[in-house]
């Protein structure tokens, strides 16, 4: 009896509580969920934003492509083109349109390529877009576009607004 006097007196006590080790073990658990769907996060982010940079070097490819060809031979059908681009992680579709622009009486008016009677464009719009299906079976897209002058040369980039 003097023993357990003792005890009660000093507060000490010898161990841990079954009820006290099986709560740290679940806080533990719901830790350890955490970091994985926080893990899994990371996974997705980082997927997307490398099949981003794929989309954008790719429609970075095609403008170049397009810049060294000379102003009036810069020409797509009224539907434009596409292709397909094979990639490690998904399939790339890459649609481009260049749409041939007139200056009329101070207004930028669209011309056809066709037109008649035949009409010489002043600047010509390069439209690219690319298409992709991400990891979770949404579409996505990535949408440029260059403006190209008789005068100035090249294609320049078209400032975002």
């Amino acid at each position: 009896m003097q023993w357990l006097t003792l005890s009660k007196k000093s507060g000490l006590t010898a161990g841990f509580s079954l009820i006290e080790v099986l709560i740290g073990i679940a806080i533990a658990a719901i830790g350890m969920v955490g970091i994985v769907e926080l893990q899994s996060v990371y996974m997705q982010a980082t997927n997307h934003t490398q099949n981003r940079l794929i989309a954008m070097t790719l429609a970075t490819e095609k403008f170049d492509q397009l810049s060294r060809v000379e102003f009036y031979e810069l020409v797509t059908p009224n539907s434009g083109s596409s292709e397909t681009i094979n990639s490690p992680t998904t399939d790339f579709i890459r649609h481009w349109l260049i749409t041939n622009r007139t200056l009329i009486s101070g207004v930028w008016v669209n011309t056809p390529t066709a037109a008649l009677p035949p009409i010489q464009p002043d600047m010509k719009i390069i439209s690219i877009t690319i298409t992709w299906t991400d990891a979770q079976g949404q579409q996505q897209l990535m949408s440029q576009q260059r403006y190209v002058s008789k005068n100035t040369g090249p294609a320049i980039p078209r400032p975002r607004l």
